[in-house]
């Protein structure tokens, strides 16, 4: 689960109202696409945990037991693709790196 930043917070702040004002900092989850897509821009960098001073966000990095949340059954990232290997003659015709 994935949270975010309401959008428009920060826009012409002096034309909303108070309730807007007060709620407008708070925090929403977001939709099941948004948690898709950015499911799938995570790499292995950015799964790596990180550490920083006095971070706001910290309650929220707690992984509850999980490792990565795309690892399969056999311990490989699941959307990792597996590697072709071509024959001799394909890599010579179209790979000019031997």
């Amino acid at each position: 689960m994935w949270i975010r930043a309401q959008m428009g917070r920060n826009v012409k702040r002096y034309r909303k109202d108070e309730t807007f004002l007060k709620t407008s900092y708070y925090y929403e989850t977001c939709t099941k696409e948004e948690c898709w897509m950015l499911d799938r821009m995570m790499t292995p960098f950015w799964l790596r945990p990180k550490y920083y001073i006095d971070d706001p966000y910290e309650p929220y990095n707690v992984r509850h037991g999980i490792k990565s949340p795309r690892i399969g059954l056999n311990g490989k990232f699941a959307r990792e693709r597996p590697k072709i290997l071509l024959e001799d003659s394909i890599a010579d015709r179209y790979f000019h790196d031997r």
